[in-house]
């Protein structure tokens, strides 16, 4: 679970910057963090083959998982991304509000 997601603990890391100002290469690397975490975890379990990780993500975490292949964990073989990106709340008509995230 990533950081403010969920149940989770921590901080939101993954703050792109706003409509104006997007970096979406530091929210994904952000992202590519905590799932890279979560693989070292469970990589410790018995039940694990921490030689044939797959990694999954929409949205958000289809970006992460991207970012996460440019870290190349080891035991990481596939990132599959579902629709993966950031900013689709900047998408707005003329005149509409912004969002706050």
């Amino acid at each position: 679970m990533r950081r403010d997601n969920g149940d989770s603990d921590g901080p939101y890391a993954e703050g792109f910057g706003g409509c104006d100002t997007q970096d979406y290469t530091t929210a994904a690397r952000a992202t590519a963090q905590d799932l890279a975490a979560g693989i070292e975890v469970l990589k410790r379990l018995k039940y694990i083959d921490p030689t044939r990780i797959i990694a999954i993500g929409q949205s958000g975490g289809g970006i992460g998982v991207i970012a996460l292949a440019e870290k190349a964990p080891t035991g990481l073989r596939t990132v599959i991304n579902f629709s993966g990106g950031r900013g689709g709340s900047c998408l707005r008509p003329p005149g509409a509000p912004r969002s706050r995230r």
